[in-house]
């Protein structure tokens, strides 16, 4: 029998590469339709700003304090353990400066622009608030068919032969010691806000109408794409309602959304979100991420369908999804007016209805309990 939580695991693996896809074939799209100066020109001031958040986030969980260059290279560490785990990262002072490292990057395979946006305006951004003494320069891209990513920090009043003129090696910088839940918090921050800084500059060039037409085919493909993939490496695992639901819900609280299963039976589940990191977000971000999943949905099962009925991003109090058979009207019951039983409960109750085997029982029960 497959493993819930192995299943878990590997949809969030592949979610985070979806995210990471959709953020560079947008900005592709954008280049292809305004020019590569104009895409760039529209996403920079939303990349700085995402930026200069991950500078006081980084800072103030790490306590960062004063301008000396081991505090320099940090933020952007952190922005690529968080993207590639603390192996990802290699850093040292040297006599005149630091180098850094990057090994692998969801973005490696990006067009050359957009690395320019995300990575070099960001350690820009990053000398200009910390210290802007420094400068930083980068001299090697995965995106270029380099082995890594690699870029140097140095003081612009200095006096250099070359690029690589920084002097003898002083410090190797220890491997960051960054807890799971730190690293994964990094690692949603940065895959859902270069996404976001890419989706608000191409609404920016060509209003919210034309980024969703063009966009939300993208994001659906991808979804699709990610679906067979997950179908692929964990063959036997159950697509019914009931797990592809419990695996969305689950997928949305590792990225601390909260609120509460409205409706599970065998064809049909419903889920109410209260509070949500990305509320703040574009409902045009959100329908992204709708699209995303609808994809995955489909390819996992053709027989299902995801939609959200309501969006903080749009106006409504509460974000609401439901995933059902097609054709099939999703009936919620409301607290106030029906008695809840958690689905555990419920699920016994339709075991002992018929309506699910033992083995469909022991399957869905380790979804719910992962």
């Amino acid at each position: 029998m497959v493993d819930a939580r192995d299943v878990l695991e590997a949809l969030r693996g592949h979610m985070d590469q979806a995210m990471a896809d959709l953020a560079k074939q947008s900005f592709k799209a954008l280049v292809d339709t305004s020019g590569a100066a104009e895409a760039i020109a529209a996403v920079k001031p939303y990349k700085n700003r995402n930026a200069y958040i991950l500078i006081c986030m980084v800072k103030k969980k790490m306590s960062l304090k004063g301008p000396a260059l081991e505090t320099l290279i940090i933020p952007m560490c952190m922005a690529h353990v968080g993207i590639g785990g603390i192996e990802n990262v290699h850093s040292e002072i040297r006599e005149k400066g630091a180098v850094c490292y990057v090994e692998k990057c969801p973005y490696g395979d990006a067009m050359p622009e957009f690395c320019v946006v995300i990575s070099h305006y960001t350690t820009d951004l990053i000398c200009e608030a910390m210290n802007p003494d420094y400068e930083c320069i980068w001299t090697h891209h995965l995106s270029n068919g380099d082995p890594y990513d690699r870029y140097i920090y140095r003081k612009k009043a200095g006096h250099y032969a070359n690029v690589d003129d920084l002097g003898q090696i002083i410090k190797v910088i220890p491997r960051y010691d960054v807890p799971k839940e730190d690293e994964r918090a990094l690692r949603d921050y940065v895959l859902f806000n270069v996404l976001d800084g890419v989706v608000d500059g191409y609404i920016d060039v060509h209003g919210s109408e034309k980024a969703l037409k063009a966009l939300l085919p993208l994001a659906r493909k991808i979804g699709s794409d990610t679906g067979k993939r997950l179908a692929e490496e964990n063959p036997g695992m159950m697509n019914n309602a009931a797990t592809l639901g419990h695996l969305i819900d689950q997928f949305g609280q590792a990225t601390m959304q909260r609120g509460s299963t409205e409706y599970l039976s065998k064809n049909e589940l419903g889920k109410e979100i209260t509070d949500c990191p990305f509320q703040t977000f574009t409902y045009e971000m959100c329908k992204l991420m709708e699209s995303l999943l609808q994809g995955v949905v489909e390819s996992l099962n053709p027989d299902l369908t995801f939609a959200y009925d309501s969006m903080m991003t749009k106006g409504d109090s509460t974000c609401r999804w439901h995933l059902s058979s097609k054709g099939e009207k999703l009936v919620i019951i409301q607290p106030e007016k029906a008695e809840v039983a958690d689905p555990l409960s419920m699920l016994k109750m339709r075991l002992a209805k018929g309506e699910i085997s033992k083995q469909e029982y022991e399957e869905i029960k380790a979804v719910i309990s992962a």
